[in-house]
């Protein structure tokens, strides 16, 4: 049985929905240090851990990425950080990582060494969830996760299926999803 455009139109307040379960962001809260994923070309990620820090909600900023290139390597969202006035005392690097349950599960010891028990989780609004699920299974209940998407964010879920770009991350977050869940990682 076909919808009909009386049935699109009765669907499109709900279009948004697939994106938007994406997307998974906490009130403002303290935390002992923000966790700022890699895969962040435009440092959109990593200007957003810098404000928090300004804001004095996270007394220390963890970049992590072990991927070449600018934005996707710990040490590059470090020097932007910095440049954009994050003292460099307050920067811990965890630069071997190429996924993000690579991060999750490395960035453990650095919690650990710098007595570390609750920790933002900064990175883009369509990776949130994701990142969220895999922190939360790697670290347990040893250590408090609040979620900070990066905002403002080039990606917004309105009109996600109308951008082809969108619609690839959209889906591709899902086909990751259900990939962490069977491999056990969520």
């Amino acid at each position: 049985m076909a919808l009909g455009p009386l049935g699109l139109i009765l669907l499109l307040p709900f279009a948004e929905r697939p994106a938007e379960l994406l997307i998974v962001q906490d009130p403002p809260t303290p935390s002992d240090a923000a966790m700022v994923f890699g895969g962040d070309p435009g440092f959109e990620r990593t200007e957003h851990a810098v404000r928090l820090f300004q804001k004095k909600l996270v007394r220390r900023v963890i970049f992590c990425g072990g991927q070449p290139g600018g934005g996707d390597h710990a040490t590059s969202l470090m020097e932007h950080a910095i440049g954009k006035g994050l003292p460099s005392d307050r920067v811990l690097l965890e630069d071997q990582s190429t996924s993000t349950r690579e991060s999750v599960e490395l960035v453990a010891s650095i919690l650990q060494r710098h007595d570390i028990h609750s920790l933002t989780l900064v990175t883009s609004p369509y990776h949130q969830r994701r990142a969220f699920l895999a922190a939360r299974e790697s670290l347990g209940d040893d250590v408090t996760l609040i979620n900070s998407p990066a905002d403002p964010s080039f990606w917004t879920p309105e009109g996600w299926w109308r951008d082809l770009w969108s619609a690839k991350v959209v889906l591709s977050e899902y086909i990751k999803l259900a990939y962490y869940f069977l491999r056990g990682w969520i």
